[in-house]
């Protein structure tokens, strides 16, 4: 990587826009990931409870077929969640992203400092990329299309767009 200062400092400024969106990309996972295992768990949680608690009253009564056949789907589906939640490891998995995440904060703000001084050598910048490559191999993947939400502004700027389209006056 060698080259005048002009093209060294717009190659740092491309990739702090990349390693920022990269960095917002894995936020947002960390966070849908975390929101999922509250959901699933809570979900299982309650279900099991409902069970138990079915159980527990049908001890002095004798449930009709339909009860015993609700209650043992409801089983069914909170031992499904229980279980999906532990195969997928949604919490370790959040935990991983908002790492991955912090790791690219701190990259960003080295882009920003070889930004700031103007570099002369891109020694610091092939040293960044080396790190870049890394957290690029280390940390966890994600969906291509939350990359590109991201890469577009996300929900709210395509609602802005579509707003300032229907306010514009006709020609």
């Amino acid at each position: 990587m060698t080259g005048t200062a002009t093209e060294l400092e717009a190659k740092a400024v491309d990739w702090e826009e990349w390693v920022t969106k990269i960095r917002t990309t894995h936020y947002r996972r960390a966070d849908y990931l975390r929101r999922t295992n509250h959901v699933v768990g809570g979900l299982a949680v309650i279900l099991s409870a409902v069970v138990s608690a079915g159980i527990l009253t049908s001890v002095h009564g004798s449930p009709s077929f339909h009860w015993k056949l609700a209650a043992g789907i409801v089983g069914i589906v909170a031992s499904a969640l229980t279980g999906l939640q532990s195969f997928y490891k949604l919490g370790e998995t959040s935990e991983l992203h908002r790492v991955a995440a912090a790791h690219f904060g701190a990259v960003r703000r080295e882009l920003e400092l070889v930004i700031m001084r103007h570099p002369e050598s891109d020694g610091q910048l092939a040293k960044i990329a080396k790190t870049i490559d890394m957290l690029e191999v280390k940390g966890p993947g994600f969906p291509r299309g939350l990359y590109l939400s991201v890469d577009r502004g996300g929900r709210w700027a395509r609602l802005k767009r579509r707003v300032s389209r229907l306010l514009r006056p006709k020609r």
